[in-house]
């Protein structure tokens, strides 16, 4: 993290942290969960350490979430996602379909920008903030079968490093969460959900995003 340059310690802030989190935790557009990489902008700016999970809105806006996250598992849906071209950056959510197909193909070349796997609606405690995290990698769909055992319940997310004798990588663990915390109203928490399923339903060209997703 960068040095905080001025604190006014008499002088609170008039928009809160919290308050930006309550007002921007949901909607048609969510930030991203995801773990990142020594490679990512995010980490080579200091801005995240490098294996902590981090609520991501674009390759080098995001913030610190730590190792460990207490979430509420919400929902899952399949992704498929080309970032071949970052001025088109499409999804797919139709695991039956061509599209999807091809990018479950291609993601087995390295470097072409695709991948695939669940992707889970989450609510983040420690932010008061839902997000999306994609299991997009060998490694995190592995896991997604656990997470996906989860749907309605507390649990917790864990980075964990990963080492063989050719490399180092970060990859999730899941486990249900041991620690109580406050949640949403059960109707904010469904509506968060049925806005999730509808975006999964709409026609490819309408789920093009805007901004490449670090993974």
């Amino acid at each position: 993290m960068t040095e905080e340059i001025v604190k006014f310690e008499d002088l609170a802030p008039v928009i809160s942290v919290e308050e930006v989190n309550a007002e921007i935790k949901g909607g048609d557009w969510l930030p991203r969960l995801q773990i990142i990489a020594p490679s990512s902008p995010l980490a080579l700016e200091d801005k995240v350490k490098a294996g902590n999970f981090a609520i991501v809105r674009t390759k080098d806006d995001g913030d610190d979430v730590t190792n460990e996250v207490d979430c509420i598992i919400l929902d899952a849906r399949w992704k498929a996602l080309d970032i071949s071209d970052t001025e088109e950056i499409v999804n797919i959510f139709d695991k039956d379909s061509a599209e999807f197909k091809r990018i479950r193909d291609n993601s087995e070349i390295k470097d072409s920008g695709c991948m695939w796997g669940m992707e889970f609606l989450v609510y983040v405690e420690s932010v008061k903030a839902y997000a999306l995290y994609h299991c997009s990698s060998k490694t995190a769909r592995r896991e997604s079968k656990s997470i996906h055992r989860l749907i309605g319940h507390a649990a917790t997310l864990k980075s964990e490093l990963i080492v063989t004798k050719k490399y180092r990588w970060y990859g999730p663990k899941i486990s249900a969460c041991s620690t109580p915390f406050d949640t949403p109203a059960p109707e904010e928490m469904r509506a968060q959900v049925v806005k999730f399923r509808e975006e999964a339903n709409k026609k490819p060209e309408e789920t093009i995003e805007e901004d490449s997703r670090e993974r």
